[in-house]
């Protein structure tokens, strides 16, 4: 899958000077590759089922509000939780356009001033996971949003989605099957391969020259009838790749 920013107000000159927003520039890119698996629609669904997951349980809101740019001026914003887990709650949002604006306040005013991220969805998205990544110190918005799909044609019950957020080219071996996932790519493992216990043997490499190196191991349970979204990102600290995981759940 090909990926491609939704910000134009993007800088790549900057992003060479502070590393960690280049990775959560490429986190960002994710979300138009991950949902422009369906076909393409002529308009945008008068609705569309959202669901907010934070990062981190450290940045993790407790008002986030979605506006839409082509509402009336005074209308307010919808509220729309952030989580730091995933059940089946989502929400409702009503949107003219495919472009949405996450504010602090559900004032039509904080559209200008109380800004969190904002992002143009792919067309034809009924349904999405958004995971709210951070942005460094003097960014334009706090957040930049990934969008997950969230149907169960696009994310079915079983399987990993695996998001590699990282500058390398990345291999996932479950019981020593491998996948390969280039920089800014997602992929699906459906009905992983497992052991004794239902659980898979996992271990993780990077890309160095023409070198693998590990960079994690253990064991991932098999997801049964739920999903998991692994995340696959650069730790700004210590530059060293890692992973983290969010169960999730499937539609009802």
């Amino acid at each position: 899958m090909r990926l491609f920013l939704f910000d134009s107000m993007f800088s790549f000159r900057f992003y060479r000077f502070v590393p960690f927003a280049l990775l959560l520039a490429i986190f960002q890119l994710m979300v138009a590759s991950v949902m422009a698996q369906a076909p393409a629609a002529s308009a945008a669904p008068p609705s569309i089922r959202l669901r907010l997951l934070a990062f981190q349980p450290s940045h993790a809101m407790e008002n986030v509000y979605v506006h839409d740019p082509l509402a009336a001026a005074d209308a307010e914003g919808q509220k729309l939780p952030m989580r730091t887990y995933l059940n089946h709650e989502s929400t409702t949002i009503l949107l003219r356009s495919r472009r949405l604006i996450l504010t602090t306040s559900a004032d039509s005013s904080s559209k200008k001033e109380q800004r969190l991220a904002e992002m143009e969805l792919p067309e034809k998205t009924a349904s999405a996971v958004l995971i709210a990544l951070p942005m460094p110190e003097g960014s334009v918005r706090p957040y930049r949003l990934l969008a997950v799909p969230d149907s169960i044609q696009a994310f079915p019950a079983g399987s990993f989605h695996v998001i590699n957020l990282s500058r390398s080219t990345v291999r996932i071996e479950l019981e020593k099957k491998p996948w390969i996932i280039e920089p800014a790519r997602t992929m699906q493992i459906k009905d992983p391969p497992v052991r004794h216990g239902n659980q898979s043997g996992m271990k993780a490499f990077v890309k160095e020259q023409e070198n693998w190196r590990r960079v994690a191991s253990g064991l991932w349970p098999h997801p049964g009838r739920e999903r998991v979204i692994q995340l696959v990102y650069e730790n700004p600290a210590s530059h060293q790749v890692q992973i983290i995981a969010f169960d999730d759940v499937v539609p009802r």
